[in-house]
């Protein structure tokens, strides 16, 4: 757990009071010091059957970092669907393969934590609740919420590990979380910025990052405010349209407001309701978002309604001028063309 882990508790300390039969265990008070955080837990463990665990777990303060194993450096390639990895011992690339959690289909599950600040890979998440229960091999969190971001998230999930591969499904609210810290520390990615407002149903089966984006089925319904996003200037180029496309210095795209809704199928999501506005412009579009291939194809209508008058332009009014454009490529390096045909024009 601590090869290379920057942080490693420097001090544990461990009390508790145990009572128990050769099939039973309760834990009545146990107190675990790791460096100056305390953890509290109790509850029981039932094996006279199958495994019956029933445990609460409270803490002030939980730094999860020390808990997380490192991962192993790899000088193996990556391949283009992301699903092979390379056994260290015979340099063999083999499959990735899906866990088998069937061996949990008889166990019964009880668990609650609360933890007042947890802090986990430069997160500060706030008042985490949780409570999972399981049975049957249905698992059930109902709820997990918690503050995060100066926002705050509450998401329902079940995992059916019954079946082979495992199936999961969840349903998450999040309001007025700020979105640029999390993609940051999720995604390594500063693409997009803004106050999110996010509701979700989706679904998948299997658990592996390449099954889940290539699997993923569901809804989701986006709106950000006061946001900016990385890679282009849509005033800027709809001031002069020859820069549109052109290789510069890192571009932005300021907004009050984007919002749209999502219909995912096999990690394809389509959206038909795509709207930005800004000060500047109003923009209308669509398009598709890539899970599998990482990439975006979209087509939108931004519509000037301001001057730009002292955003480097020197005609005073461009107001309504609408400039079809082309936005698609990878999310590393997204391209933006006009699109500049008789259909586009003649289109209301």
């Amino acid at each position: 757990m601590y090869a290379g882990n920057a942080k490693p508790w420097k001090q544990v300390k461990i009390g508790l009071s145990l009572a128990g039969t050769p099939t039973r265990v309760d834990v009545r008070d146990m107190q675990l010091l790791l460096n100056d955080e305390v953890v509290q837990l109790s509850g029981n463990l039932d094996l006279a059957k199958a495994p019956d665990i029933r445990l609460r777990l409270a803490a002030k303060s939980l730094h999860l970092d020390p808990w997380l194993p490192q991962a192993k450096e790899s000088s193996s390639a990556p391949v283009a669907d992301g699903y092979a990895q390379t056994s260290e011992s015979s340099g063999v690339t083999v499959q990735a393969k899906e866990p088998d959690l069937r061996f949990l289909k008889k166990w019964r599950v009880s668990l609650q934590m609360q933890v007042e600040r947890l802090f986990a890979k430069g997160l500060d998440i706030g008042h985490f609740r949780t409570v999972v229960n399981g049975g049957k091999g249905l698992f059930k969190m109902d709820p997990l919420q918690f503050e995060l971001a100066g926002g705050s998230v509450r998401e329902i999930a079940s995992l059916n590990v019954a079946a082979y591969p495992a199936q999961w499904r969840e349903s998450v609210n999040v309001t007025g979380v700020h979105l640029l810290p999390i993609l940051q520390v999720l995604a390594e990615s500063d693409m997009l910025d803004g106050t999110l407002k996010l509701n979700t149903n989706l679904h998948a089966t299997g658990l592996l990052p390449e099954s889940i984006r290539h699997g993923l089925q569901g809804t989701a319904q986006l709106s950000l405010l006061n946001g900016r996003m990385k890679g282009f200037d849509i005033a800027g180029g709809l001031r002069n349209l020859s820069s549109i496309g052109q290789a510069k210095e890192t571009q932005y795209t300021d907004f009050a407001q984007l919002q749209g809704s999502f219909k995912v199928h096999d990690g394809i999501a389509k959206n038909n309701d795509l709207f930005m506005a800004s000060p500047l412009f109003r923009l209308s579009g669509k398009g598709v978002v890539s899970l599998p291939e990482m990439s975006m194809d979209y087509h939108v209508r931004p519509k000037l309604i301001g001057s730009l008058v002292g955003q480097g332009d020197v005609v005073k009014n461009r107001s309504g001028i609408t400039v079809p454009l082309h936005i698609f490529g990878p999310f590393t390096a997204l391209s933006v063309k006009p699109e500049i045909t008789t259909d586009t024009i003649l289109q209301e």
